[in-house]
C-alpha cells in the first residue's frame, strides 16, 4: 500500500514537472530520464545582487608580484611558513561604490543585505603554485614481463 502511494505521488509530480516551462539556459535536461524535471523560474538562481549607481575601480597592487606575494603571506599562514613559490600571480585593488545594493537569496521575503549607499575597498589576489613544488607521492607498479 505504501509503495503504491509513493509510485502515484511520483507519477503526479513527474507529470506536473513536465508541464512547467523551461527558462532559456536553465540547465534542465533535454533528454533522458530527467528530461521531465524542469526547475521553476524561482529556483534557477540561488543568489541575486541588484545594484544602482555601481562604480567599480581596479588598480594595480603596489610592488607588483612582490606586493601580491606579501598580501598572500598576510592572509595565508601556510604560505608564510613554507615560503611557497608561485608561477602566476594576478591581483588588483578593488574600489567599489554603490548607491543602492540589495542581495537576495532565491525568493525569500527579506533580503540578506540591503543598503542605500556603500563603499568597499580591498585586494584580490589569484595565485598559481609552481608545479612540482610539493612532494608528489610515487607508486611503482610491476606490470609483468610482457610489458
Amino acid at each position: 500500500m505504501r509503495e503504491e502511494i509513493y509510485k502515484r505521488s511520483f507519477r503526479s509530480y513527474y507529470r506536473a514537472c513536465q508541464n512547467l516551462v523551461i527558462p532559456e539556459r536553465s540547465g534542465a535536461c533535454a533528454e533522458g530520464f530527467q528530461a521531465g524535471f524542469k526547475p521553476s523560474s524561482s529556483r534557477t538562481s540561488l543568489l541575486s545582487i541588484t545594484a544602482i549607481d555601481l562604480d567599480v575601480s581596479l588598480k594595480k597592487i603596489d610592488g607588483g608580484d612582490a606586493g601580491m606575494i606579501e598580501v598572500l603571506k598576510e592572509l595565508d599562514p601556510v604560505c608564510l611558513e613554507n615560503d611557497i613559490p608561485f608561477s602566476r600571480l594576478y591581483g588588483a585593488k578593488i574600489l567599489l561604490n554603490t548607491g543602492s545594493l540589495v542581495v537576495q537569496l532565491r525568493n525569500y521575503t527579506f533580503p540578506l543585505f540591503s543598503g542605500s549607499s556603500g563603499k568597499c575597498e580591498g585586494r584580490v589576489v589569484l595565485a598559481q603554485q609552481i608545479q612540482g613544488y610539493c612532494d608528489s607521492p610515487q607508486l611503482m607498479l610491476y606490470l609483468g614481463a610482457d610489458w
